[in-house]
């Protein structure tokens, strides 16, 4: 299996001479690097708006009945992140 740098660097010689990608290389793997970052920033914001939900649900505010189908989704949507988590590690 290639590592992440391989595989950027087979991306930018393949499209090292497209008009609206960057012409040298440190430019493509700083933006590689950045695009990578907003992707991890994504799921972890995600993952923390989902436990919140959770949390929100497990301990249901006066007048309010927990749901147990909520509680079944974001527990599920915790995990898949999790998993997609791990995979972009």
């Amino acid at each position: 299996m290639e590592t992440k740098e391989q595989l950027a660097d087979k991306w930018y010689e393949e499209n090292k001479f497209k008009s609206d990608y960057p012409r040298d290389k440190q430019s493509f793997i700083e933006g590689f690097r950045a695009s990578k970052k907003l992707t991890d920033k994504i799921v972890l914001d995600s993952l923390n708006k989902y436990k919140s939900n959770l949390s929100n649900e497990q301990t249901p505010k006066l007048g309010r009945t927990a749901n147990f189908e909520r509680e079944v989704h974001y527990r599920a949507c915790i995990e898949v992140l999790l998993e997609i988590q791990n995979k972009l590690k």
